[in-house]
């Protein structure tokens, strides 16, 4: 089975802290997660809580990039 579950950079795959970490702790979830590519109907609070986090920091980076001001 060809394993195409890292991004491609020149000959090397690259993979992320998350795929690494799942591959370690259970490599049947790494396989369904990245490889065979099904997803859950349902996110976790960590998921939640970190998609939330992840979209907070693009928007105070763009705003930045755009010298935008954000006022709390």
């Amino acid at each position: 089975m060809q394993n195409n579950a890292g991004e491609k950079r020149g000959n090397m795959a690259i993979y992320s802290h998350s795929q690494l970490n799942t591959y370690e702790n259970c490599p049947f979830k790494y396989r369904l997660n990245y490889i065979e590519r099904i997803r859950r109907d349902t996110e976790g609070i960590e998921g939640f809580m970190g998609s939330r986090v992840h979209e907070v920091m693009r928007k105070l980076y763009d705003d930045l990039a755009f010298n935008k001001h954000n006022s709390m």
